[in-house]
């Protein structure tokens, strides 16, 4: 008896050391001729997905998956570069996906399409970018985006820092929206309950809209468009570089509004004018119960 439970021992341990050494993640990496790909196309589930500008002659893809995660294909169909599961929606394994980008590649349009997936673009050159998440985290740094951008998501965080949108179009549901040194003709951004904000904002006009969410909005420059910001029940901060000229024409059913530049307040207003130095700009701005604040830097 003790000799076969000794034998059923060995045989665990045995085992147990088998499975310890059978590795949980499968890591497979395709190169493409960058001459060839004029688009990208990311189109999965759950996980990370990274694509960003590296010192190499050719474009890498490194995607990284649970043993018992869905297949990925990469193929290249008329210059898109398509990187897709099998299955999108319904499946929660984690994949992780890298596609390194040769400095100098400028590329046409870049779309990613994801459920839980976190996303993050560095450094890359592209005319288009259009990015659409439910619950992941979009992270946009240092990138060249002559052209439409538009990012939309549901509870995740979206933020873009030190990059040159010409057009750039943000929502999200409960997400907070945050914009560090942007560079853009026009910034459009919408919350349902989550927050915008904005650091040193350069942009020829914006327009902003939340549900309940707080809007704060600091610009480095100017705008020289018309614009407007409108909110139910969060609160609304403009802060514009000092000296400028603007001609604020608020709207508030039950909000405070104050502008430190003018020293006009109003508890409730409809179409009030607030005009500093004779600026030309017209910002509306609407709300029903939230506090207005205008401020100069």
């Amino acid at each position: 008896m003790k000799k076969i439970f000794t034998f059923l021992l060995a045989a665990v341990f045995a085992v147990s050391a088998l499975v310890a050494e059978i590795p949980n993640e499968e890591i497979t990496t395709v190169n493409f001729d960058p001459d060839q790909i004029t688009h990208l196309d990311i189109n999965f589930a759950a996980g990370n997905v990274k694509i960003q500008n590296a010192v190499r002659n050719d474009i890498l893809v490194t995607i990284t998956r649970e043993y018992d995660a869905p297949s990925v294909s990469t193929k290249i169909e008329k210059g898109t570069l398509s990187i897709k599961t099998k299955i999108l929606s319904s499946y929660k394994k984690k994949i992780d996906i890298v596609v390194e980008i040769p400095f100098g590649k400028n590329l046409g349009q870049t779309k990613v399409t994801c459920v839980s997936a976190n996303t993050t673009i560095k450094g890359i050159n592209t005319k288009e970018l259009f990015i659409t998440t439910a619950t992941g985290k979009v992270n946009i740094e240092n990138c060249r985006l002559p052209g439409n951008i538009k990012i939309g998501g549901a509870s995740g965080k979206i933020s873009m820092k030190d990059s040159l949108p010409d057009y750039l179009s943000i929502s999200a549901v409960n997400g907070e929206i945050e914009l560090t040194d942007i560079t853009s003709k026009l910034v459009k951004t919408e919350v349902a309950g989550g927050k915008i904000i904005t650091h040193s904002l350069k942009t020829e006009a914006f327009e902003a809209q939340s549900m309940n969410g707080m809007i704060e909005m600091d610009f480095e420059e100017m705008i020289s468009k018309d614009s407007w910001v409108k909110t139910s029940g969060g609160s609304i901060g403009l802060t514009f570089p000092t000296g400028k000229g603007y001609k604020a024409v608020v709207s508030s059913l039950n909000g405070q509004f104050v502008d430190n530049n003018t020293y006009v307040t109003a508890s409730a207003c409809e179409n009030l004018v607030s005009s500093y130095k004779e600026g030309e700009p017209e910002i509306k701005i609407n709300t029903k119960s939230g506090k207005i604040t205008i401020s100069s830097r």
